[in-house]
C-alpha cells in the first residue's frame, strides 16, 4: 500500500511540477525487466531498424518525456551522457532548413518535417548521415511539445559502449 502510494506522488508530481532536464543525465522508458537488464547488462545491441531515426538507442532529456514517448513503460534507465556524447550531437531542433538540407542531402524537405517534427522518412536519412559521421542527433519530441530527445545510432554505440552508461533503475506503477 505505501510502495503505491508513494508512486502515486512520484508520478503526480512529474506531470504536475514543471519539470526540466537534468544536465548529464538521459532517460530511456522501458518495462521494468528490460529495464533491469540494461542495468545489470547495458544497452542491447538488438535494436530496432524500423524506429524514427532508424536502429540505435532513444533517450529523452527527461523522465516526463521518456515515460510520454513510450506509453505503457513502468521503469526508466536514467543514464549518464558522457562528454564524448555531448561533444558529438546534431542538435536539429537549432538547424535551420538550409543545413538540414545541406547535412542530409536532401533538398526538398517539404512534407517531412511538421510543426517541428522530423518525418520517418528524413529521420532515416538523419540518423543514417549521423551515424556515419560518428554523431549523435537531438531532436524534438513527438509526444511532448517541451520535451527533446537523443537518438543514438547503432554503429555509434557499438563503436564506442561507454558514450552512455546506465546508472539507476527507476520504477513507476505496478
Amino acid at each position: 500500500m505505501q510502495k503505491v502510494f508513494l508512486t502515486s506522488i512520484v508520478l503526480i508530481s512529474l506531470f504536475i511540477t514543471p519539470f526540466q532536464s537534468e544536465a548529464g543525465w538521459l532517460f530511456h522508458a522501458t518495462k521494468r525487466a528490460a529495464a533491469n537488464r540494461i542495468y545489470a547488462q547495458g544497452f542491447s545491441h538488438r535494436m530496432n531498424p524500423a524506429a524514427r531515426f532508424g536502429k540505435g538507442l532513444y533517450f529523452s532529456k527527461s523522465p516526463v518525456t521518456a515515460l510520454r514517448e513510450k506509453p505503457g513503460a513502468n521503469a526508466i534507465v536514467k543514464s549518464g551522457e558522457s562528454k564524448m556524447l555531448m561533444k558529438n550531437t546534431i542538435n536539429t531542433k537549432k538547424m535551420s532548413t538550409a543545413e538540414l538540407k545541406k547535412f542530409t542531402g536532401d533538398k526538398d524537405l517539404r512534407g517531412k518535417i511538421h510543426h517541428g517534427i522530423i518525418g520517418p522518412k528524413l529521420g532515416h536519412e538523419i540518423g543514417n548521415k549521423a551515424g556515419a559521421s560518428g554523431k549523435a542527433v537531438q531532436y524534438q519530441s513527438a509526444r511532448d511539445p517541451l520535451g527533446s530527445n537523443t537518438f543514438v545510432p547503432a554503429q555509434v554505440y557499438q563503436k564506442h559502449p561507454g558514450i552512455v552508461h546506465p546508472e539507476k533503475v527507476i520504477s513507476y506503477g505496478r
